[in-house]
């Protein structure tokens, strides 16, 4: 099956994909390290949640759809899809800000927060008849956009501007482009991943996770990448009489702030003293410097190897591989279940602010 990352944008512009990114920065990163003494722990974690099914629970979990509980067509879910992902980026809370941070019950009875969030809002406007397509989005007023994404104490998303200026030219293009729906992006795409990723880096800014690193360019393209796996389960679980072609094998989507998090919190990855200082201090890491970029791109190295111990150990009990999504998964269910109930000192991560991951 073709590689997402078969992408002519990526070529043309001379741009390593993200997985020629984890590669070449594995051998480049000057401030961040891979700690293998700590390797076997973390493997042993990933073989106790294979064992207990977590690679068999649908990866949705950890993809926006699933909190869908707002039954719509199949062509206005991916719209919906969409327009989730474009708004989903950089959601922790400054403490020296004050209010509250943003969240939204579930239909689950549990408060939610981040793209669960985000999601939940949209199916309660969605359920009060609230249109929200790309014709109403591209015109809609920043005060109303503002006020439709408060939830009920009155906290706001942060960037909420930037939100709103990226979901109208977004809807903007897709009404101009694609008569109004994302399902004509993949169509126009050939039901292809690696056209959708060009298509969507050629026509969607906000999807343009690339960066410079020691003079080559690099790219992460997180947001991407999660809306088209996103993508591809929708088309399974809706059956469509097309399939949409994605070689899961391919993907490397843990380069946001929450999986170095995760990473430095099982010590397999080790920023410099440097870095170690920023984050108590919760400096604030710019877009692209140096050591935002290492940590990203070791994080990523760290579910390869990872997945690659792991899937020796498989192999030798005569058990199917996992891939680099499952380790994702895995992960991110400890996240959520257990480590984010820590104390903050404990789970320090790198604070960025940007609408791009």
């Amino acid at each position: 099956m073709q590689s997402p990352f078969a992408c002519v944008y990526l070529s043309a512009n001379d741009i390593m994909d993200p997985a020629a990114t984890t590669s070449f920065m594995a051998e480049s990163c000057k401030r961040v390290k891979f700690n293998r003494e700590k390797l076997d722990s973390v493997v042993q974690l990933i073989l106790k949640g294979v064992q207990e099914g977590a690679c068999h629970q649908n990866y949705a979990a950890n993809v926006l759809h699933t909190y869908n509980e707002v039954k719509l067509s199949f062509i206005k879910s991916l719209d919906r899809y969409f327009f989730v992902n474009c708004i989903s980026f950089s959601f922790w809370k400054n403490p020296l800000s004050g209010g509250p941070k943003f969240m939204v019950k579930g239909p689950d009875g549990n408060v939610h927060k981040g793209s669960r969030a985000v999601m939940i809002r949209i199916n309660q406007l969605i359920r009060c008849g609230i249109p929200f397509t790309a014709s109403s989005l591209s015109c809609m007023p920043f005060e109303v956009f503002q006020f439709l994404m408060t939830d009920r104490r009155g906290a706001v998303l942060p960037m909420i501007e930037e939100r709103w200026q990226i979901i109208r030219d977004a809807a903007a293009t897709l009404d101009q482009k694609f008569a109004g729906h994302f399902y004509n992006c993949i169509k126009y795409a050939n039901f292809n991943s690696a056209e959708l990723l060009t298509l969507l880096l050629e026509n969607f800014p906000r999807f343009r996770d690339i960066t410079i690193y020691e003079g080559r360019k690099v790219s992460f393209l997180l947001r991407a990448q999660l809306l088209i796996l996103g993508v591809a389960q929708l088309f399974k679980e809706n059956n469509h009489k097309i399939g949409f072609m994605l070689d899961q094998e391919q993907l490397r989507i843990s380069s946001s702030c929450r999986s170095v998090q995760m990473f430095r919190f099982y010590g397999l990855l080790v920023p410099s003293p440097e870095i170690e200082e920023r984050m108590q201090k919760d400096d604030l890491f710019a877009y692209g410097e140096p050591d935002e970029v290492e940590m990203r791109a070791m994080s990523n190295y760290c579910v390869e190897e990872i997945k690659r111990e792991v899937n020796r150990r498989l192999q030798l009990l005569g058990k199917p591989k996992i891939t680099s999504v499952e380790v994702d998964a895995i992960v991110h269910k400890d996240r959520y279940e257990r480590v984010s109930r820590l104390q903050r000192g404990q789970i320090l991560f790198p604070k960025v602010r940007s609408a791009l991951h």
